[in-house]
C-alpha cells in the first residue's frame, strides 16, 4: 500500500482554555490519542482535517476501508464549504452535465486538507475514523453501493487510507484493525 509522506509529519494543534490562553501541541495522524484530541475541542492550526458526520452504514464502510469515496450534493451549501470562493458560481452554474455524458471534474478543495475526520453520531465519545483525504470532484459518476446516484451531479471526496479511529464497536474495531494490518504487510 502507497502511503503519502504527510502521514509521518507531525500535526500542530491548538485549543483554547478557559482562562483564555491558548495551548498547543503537535501529534502524527496514526499516534493513539489524535482522534480523540479532535474530538474533545483542539484543532489544527494550519486546517488540515476535514470534519464530515455520517450515517452508520456509510461510516463502517470508509472504516473497514471499503468505501473510498464519500458524496456530497452539488449544492450552494457544499459549495461554500468545499470549494475556494472564487470556484463556486463556476461549479454551481456552468458544471451541468447531460444526463447521459459522464463527467469528473476534479477541483482544488477550499482548504489544504490533508484529512479527513468522519463521525457517526454528535457526542464526543462518538465513533470517529481518520482517513487520509486525496482529492475532490465535482461528477456525475457515482457507485450506488456507496451511497450515489447514478447520473445526479455531487461533489465526490476521494479517500485514501484509514490513519486512525476512535471509540469504534469493538467488532467494527477487529475488523478495521485486521484491515489496517493486511495493508501494512
Amino acid at each position: 500500500m502507497w502511503y503519502s509522506y504527510t502521514m509521518y509529519e507531525k500535526i500542530k494543534l491548538k485549543k483554547t482554555l478557559s482562562s483564555g490562553r491558548v495551548a498547543h501541541t503537535s501529534l502524527l495522524p496514526t499516534q493513539e490519542g489524535f482522534v480523540e484530541m479532535l474530538m474533545s475541542g483542539w484543532q489544527t492550526v494550519d486546517n488540515e482535517v476535514l470534519f464530515l458526520r455520517l450515517q452508520k452504514k456509510w461510516f463502517d464502510m470508509i472504516a473497514k476501508g471499503e468505501k473510498k469515496e464519500e458524496y456530497r450534493d452539488l449544492s450552494r451549501y457544499w459549495a461554500i464549504r468545499l470549494l475556494p470562493e472564487h470556484k463556486r458560481e463556476q461549479v454551481l452554474h456552468d458544471w451541468n452535465p447531460a444526463p447521459t455524458r459522464n463527467l469528473v471534474a476534479f477541483h482544488q478543495p477550499k482548504k489544504p486538507w490533508q484529512y479527513a475526520l468522519f463521525v457517526n453520531g454528535y457526542a464526543s465519545t462518538s465513533p470517529a475514523v481518520l482517513v487520509e483525504f486525496f482529492q475532490l470532484a465535482a461528477t456525475n459518476v457515482t457507485k450506488p453501493e456507496w451511497g450515489g446516484q447514478p447520473g445526479k451531479p455531487c461533489f465526490a471526496i476521494h479517500l485514501d487510507s484509514v490513519l486512525n479511529y476512535s471509540n469504534l464497536d469493538p467488532e467494527l474495531e477487529y475488523e478495521v484493525y485486521n484491515n489496517k494490518r493486511k495493508q501494512t504487510t
